[in-house]
This record gives structure tokens, sequence and C-alpha cells, in this order.
């Protein structure tokens, strides 16, 4: 009776003070949650008129950048070079996504360059010969700033200005592109421990779950083809339930194949995945978190976030043994509370991929300490 009116008197001063119990999270799963950096982005929208830049042998139009006119033989049909581009802080890291129509035919030779306050440019880094049927090797090195690794530049120096360039060809009598959308995304990973500022919970909401639907990577009638699921295609996987969501009629097989990057070798190159979208109509870019509500702001609007994770062993409290060095699911929804559904191609069992919860913190040790990657997609 004692321990009951102890209980008791404990409620009514939490009461009392304006606070409810709370149950916080251990110390050091605090500690494993890290602040991913200081990220922007920079959107160039052609369709809706956006002129920042210099053109040669080209033309706006409503659908876009495109040639003055139809190339009547194979060659160089246009070139646009953007302004510079003044970056709101000192960045160490960039993704440059595009996204375009390119028919068989026509191809895009995407390129952009870093420099920091009142220093020479660096090179010119080859983010992609995009669809060309014969891509050779790219330039993805700076002596000053760095290599550009696959698909993000992790310079060795700040930056404060990019610039980008996009050349069309064709290597077909009237076949052109139309450029439709550029989109940087820069970041500022932070070192100094006392700049980690910890993610916190999802501010308190409504649940929401988007239709978004469920395909297995593991699975050979879902993915049709057994090289593909022995070679790995979680990414190209978690972009086709995007696509599907959005009104694409797409096979994981199909947007693996023109999202393949054969330089690299990957089916996970972010820019080319972003850039397959586009090629179906969609609007698709690369964009760094460092909060739940960002996220969730967008999943109530109606767009699925994929992201990518990472994580050590001990991460999942219901999995203890999962570990992961790269991997890509959909975000879809979020309870009232805060924690994150997912859809995940990751296994053959509906029970395990589809609409599965997690804790809000546990994703966040392993979305925000890989850095707090996602690729948007909208319709």
């Amino acid at each position: 009776m004692r321990h009951m009116r102890t209980l008791i008197w404990l409620l009514i001063t939490l009461a009392g003070a304006g606070r409810a119990p709370c149950f916080a999270l251990p110390a050091e799963t605090r500690a494993m949650i890290p602040y991913s950096g200081q990220h922007a982005i920079k959107q160039h929208n052609f369709e809706k008129g956006f002129r920042g830049g210099t053109v040669k042998n080209l033309t706006y139009t409503e659908d876009g950048l495109m040639p003055l006119a139809r190339p009547p033989a194979a060659g160089l049909a246009g070139e646009f070079l953007s302004n510079e581009i003044f970056l709101l802080f000192e960045a160490r890291q960039l993704v440059l996504t595009w996204n375009a129509t390119t028919p068989p035919g026509a191809w895009l030779h995407v390129q952009f360059r870093v420099r920091g306050q009142g220093e020479d440019w660096s090179s010119w880094y080859d983010m992609s010969e995009w669809r060309r049927p014969d891509q050779g090797a790219r330039n993805t090195k700076d002596a000053e700033y760095g290599k550009l690794k696959v698909d993000i530049l992790d310079a060795a120096r700040d930056f404060a200005y990019a610039q980008y360039r996009v050349r069309f060809y064709t290597h077909a009598p009237g076949a052109a592109a139309v450029l439709r959308m550029v989109t940087l995304c820069y970041s500022r990973e932070m070192d100094d421990e006392e700049r980690r500022i910890p993610v916190t919970a999802p501010a308190a909401g409504k649940g929401v779950l988007l239709p978004v639907p469920w395909i297995s990577q593991l699975r050979i009638e879902d993915i049709e083809d057994e090289a593909m699921i022995k070679a790995g295609v979680c990414a190209p996987t978690s972009m086709t339930m995007v696509m599907q969501y959005h009104g694409s009629a797409v096979r994981v097989r199909q947007v693996a194949a023109h999202a393949f990057d054969p330089v690299s070798k990957l089916y996970g190159n972010w820019a080319y995945l972003a850039a397959t979208a586009g090629d179906h109509g969609l609007r698709a870019w690369v964009q760094r978190f460092n909060n739940w509500d960002d996220v969730r702001h967008l999943v109530e609007q109606g767009t699925p976030v994929i992201i990518s994770i990472a994580y050590p062993k001990g991460t999942f409290r219901d999995d203890p043994e999962k570990t992961s060095d790269g991997h890509l699911l959909v975000v879809r929804g979020f309870t009232a509370g805060g924690n994150v559904i997912v859809n995940d191609p990751g296994t053959a069992f509906p029970e395990k991929g589809k609409a599965v919860e997690y804790r809000w913190e546990e994703m966040g040790v392993a979305f925000f300490g890989h850095g707090g990657v996602g690729i948007v997609v909208e319709k």
C-alpha cells in the first residue's frame, strides 16, 4: 500500500510540474546517432523557366532545354554552361543529379567543377555520359580537390563555388535529348564534436502510411534475372517500388538495366538511379538529411524516400546479429509516435520486408550514421 501511495504521489508531482513521465533512450544509443552534417540543395528546373547559364545551339521550351534543331547527323548538338553557383557554406561533398528525356540515339555528357574562395577551378569531373552506348573512362580526379567516388565528390579541401556543364550529343539522325532539371546536393560533415547535434525523435503527429508496393530483390518472380539477384539490386528494386507507386509500369530488371553504370559496374549509382526515374517522366534527386522531421514532411506530402543505410551488429534490438555495410530501402510511413515504416527489398518474406516498423532511434543510427543520403522521387 505504501508503494502504491508513493507511485500516486510521483505521478501527481510530475503532472503538477507540467511534465509527463518519459522513457529516455539509453545514453549509449543517443551517442550513436550522429548529426550527419550541414546539407543544402540547389535545383535548376528548366521546365519552369530556369535561364541561369550560357547556351550554344540550344533552346528553352516548356518541356525543358533542347537542341535548336533536330541534329541531322551524329555529333555534338549543343551545350549548356551554368553560371557560377555560390554555395551557402563552404562544402566538402557534392552530388550532381539530372532529369532528362533521352530517346534512343541521344545522350548527355554531364560534368561539374568546384573552387574555393579566390582559388582556381578544379578539373571538370565527369558525372556521366548518360545513355551513351559505348561509355568510356571518366575523369574522376583533380590534384587539388581529390577524387569523385562513383557518384559523390568527397573533396580534399573546402569549396565555395560550383559550376556544371551539359553537352547534348546524338548518334542517330533526328534524335535529341531534353534536359528538364539539374540538382546539386552539397554538404559539409561536421568534424567538431561540439557541433554534432543529437538526432531527436520526429515531432508528434498523425500516423501516415503510403501505398508503396513491396518488391523483393531475392525472388526470381520479382527480379526475373538470376545474375541480377546474385549481383545485388537493392537500389533498383527500391527505385522500382517508388516508380510503381507513382504510376510507372516498370519491372526491376528494366530499371536495373537502365540505371546500370557500365564504368563502375554498379547498379547503385545514386545519380544514375535519379536519371532513370527522370527518363520515365518523374522528378528525382539526391538529398541528404540530418533529421527525421524533413523525411516525415515529404512522406506526409505523398512522397516516399529511398534511404541509404549501413550499421554494425547490435543496432537493432530485435535482431542484434543483423549487420550491413550498405543497403537501400524505402521509407513509406511513420507511426504517430515517430517510428519509421519501411519497405525493405532485402528479404524474400513479406512479413519481414513489407511495411516493417523500426524504432526511430535505431533506424537513425543506420541512416544518419551513414551520411543521411536519400533519393527523393516526385511525379
